[in-house]
């Protein structure tokens, strides 16, 4: 005598309201817990200058979130890099000069789009080196002021 199995039920995950999804991702926005690094193309009113694009949907001009003092300049040496002093730098400042050497990496989208493997091949490059007491740009980052105006430097020669 053979017995038979019901089937078994597949049990589907529960899904989540389209407003809770909204809600968690305009809060995440407004904490500054979003990457701030632009995934894909650019709007037509934004291909005229994208320059001006505030990275991740950001205002231009706003300056990270500090709570510590912050110095009211910041020295830095230009020698085969530019050097710039931690000391006396709040976090966010000092990971303001690195995010202006980070850039995405076309090889990872390339073969994304190709659907490849992508798990040894990294997502964004990051030219900035940090050292015990500098932080370390590639000389063509050398602007006077970043993009976000959140940190201003005076490079003095080596």
């Amino acid at each position: 005598m053979t017995r038979t199995q019901a089937p078994r039920r597949r049990v589907l995950p529960k899904r989540i309201p389209v407003s809770t999804v909204e809600r968690v991702a305009a809060d995440a926005e407004r904490s500054g817990q979003v990457l701030g690094v632009r995934t894909s193309g650019l709007e037509e009113e934004d291909a005229a200058e994208p320059w001006l694009i505030a990275r991740s949907r950001r205002s231009a001009l706003a300056a990270p979130a500090v709570k510590e003092p912050v110095p009211t300049r910041v020295e830095a040496t230009l020698a085969q890099r530019l050097f710039i002093r931690k000391a006396g730098l709040p976090s966010s400042l000092i990971n303001a000069p690195r995010r202006i050497a980070a850039f995405q990496n076309p090889d990872f989208y390339e073969k994304q789009r190709l659907r490849l493997s992508t798990a040894c091949i990294a997502r964004i490059i990051c030219r900035a080196e940090d050292f015990p007491r500098h932080v370390a740009l590639p000389r063509g980052c050398v602007t006077g002021r970043s993009r976000s105006n959140s940190f201003s430097a005076s490079p003095r020669s080596a």
